[in-house]
């Protein structure tokens, strides 16, 4: 699935990761994923500081959280026994066995499945395919009032429906990018190659994948800049950046066609 989350809802999932080992946790919430999403440049976190929940007043709430909750208290409150899992792992494995990467809870897996949903639901698809954007991971943080990122926004006195609301008329800025984008021609390429590749079978395919993923991951990317822009930059502007960075990836497949003889 993380495959079609664009580039900066991956950093937002490792900045999650970074964020609880910053806080001394061996577990991944959805509070840090509220916190990563509120550092991060894009769409979800303008609407969050619009909203009031800035970074910096997001960081000193959860930290604040983390400072009176410490992981077995904050496990036990979504039915974990963390000391037992504890004991459990160290007298089979030994104690170095609890040293690592911090797990990620049941709820903050949930979230990143209901981002992808959000995705969905409100036509975050390019040529069929959907993609992932931090303001989907937003979304899928708010759908959670009983989580602690929840917590977080009703202590902030943030409104989650206009909150929904303010990403979903954000999203619609992005809809409009999208139709003025696929007027253009080197978006007409685009589609046409992937036609052609579209037609190959596995071996065929597999001369071609790498400027083939290639594409695919600058395409994404670059459209996850236009989301990000959207409703802050004029839209001519974001529409040429997004075809200046697709254009190379483009003809590097249509040559990589030509190549092979398709």
């Amino acid at each position: 699935m993380f495959e079609r989350f664009t580039d900066m809802s991956r950093r937002v999932i490792m900045r999650a990761q970074e964020e609880a080992k910053s806080l001394g946790h061996s577990f991944v919430g959805s509070e840090h994923l509220l916190l990563a999403i509120a550092q991060s440049p894009g769409l979800a976190s303008s609407v969050l500081a619009e909203a009031g929940a800035g970074a910096d007043r997001v960081r000193a709430e959860v930290t604040s959280r983390a400072l009176h909750l410490d992981d077995d208290a904050a496990l036990a409150a979504i039915g974990i026994d963390l000391g037992a899992i504890r004991a459990s792992t160290t007298s089979v494995f030994g104690e170095d066995a609890w040293r690592g990467e911090p797990t990620w809870t049941e709820l903050a897996k949930q979230v990143m499945q209901d981002a992808y949903e959000e995705a969905d639901a409100l036509g975050a698809t390019y040529n069929g395919v959907v993609f992932v954007g931090t303001e989907h991971l937003l979304l899928g943080v708010v759908r959670h009032e009983e989580g602690v990122a929840g917590q977080v926004l009703s202590a902030l006195r943030v409104d989650v429906i206009a909150l929904r609301k303010a990403v979903a008329d954000r999203v619609n800025d992005v809809l409009e990018l999208r139709s003025v984008a696929d007027g253009e021609p080197i978006e007409q390429r685009n589609k046409a190659v992937m036609q052609r590749v579209g037609k190959l079978g596995p071996e065929d395919r597999s001369r071609i994948d790498e400027p083939i993923r290639e594409l695919d991951r600058i395409r994404l990317d670059a459209w996850g800049e236009v989301v990000a822009g959207a409703g802050r930059a004029p839209k001519a502007e974001l529409v040429d950046a997004y075809i200046a960075k697709l254009r190379p990836a483009v003809e590097a497949t249509e040559r990589a066609l030509q190549h092979a003889g398709f």
